[in-house]
């Protein structure tokens, strides 16, 4: 269970900081009007990303250290239901804010494939880690 903590732990690492690198006002991009600038969408998604990734990260210390069988199931599902909201951000389905319409900007280049890509193995990695919990041995037998 420890290998599935720091998997979790270095993905929402990831997670926490990469998008902040590739937002549209990062790169210069940004609306201008006369009284100053309006930031894109894809700010606010890496803002929460942002912040998804350090629940994440907690998750992953709090499955370090925690031992009983029931906290680490309920961690485990925090972690998939965080995982999919993850996946959620960068689009515009249900609760999810989106990046840029322009195909050329960074943040649809750079930040959505690999938000595409590390969220599934986040839920992955917590479907795991919950398998391996519930068929691990049972309280009293260990």
């Amino acid at each position: 269970m420890r290998v599935i903590a720091v998997i979790l732990f270095v993905l929402a690492l990831f997670v926490a900081i990469y998008p902040q690198f590739y937002t549209c006002e990062a790169h210069g991009f940004a609306i201008e009007l006369p009284k100053g600038t309006v930031p894109m969408r894809c700010l606010w998604t890496a803002f929460s990303e942002a912040a998804l990734g350090s629940i994440l990260a907690v998750i992953g210390i709090a499955l370090w250290f925690l031992r009983q069988k029931e906290t680490r199931t309920i961690l485990t599902i925090l972690g998939i239901v965080v995982g999919f909201n993850m996946l959620i951000m960068p689009t515009r389905l249900l609760w999810g804010i989106g990046v840029c319409v322009n195909p050329d900007m960074p943040c649809v280049i750079y930040m959505r494939p690999a938000l595409y890509t590390v969220a599934p193995l986040i839920m992955v990695a917590s479907a795991v880690g919950l398998a391996i919990n519930l068929m691990g041995p049972r309280p009293g037998r260990e």
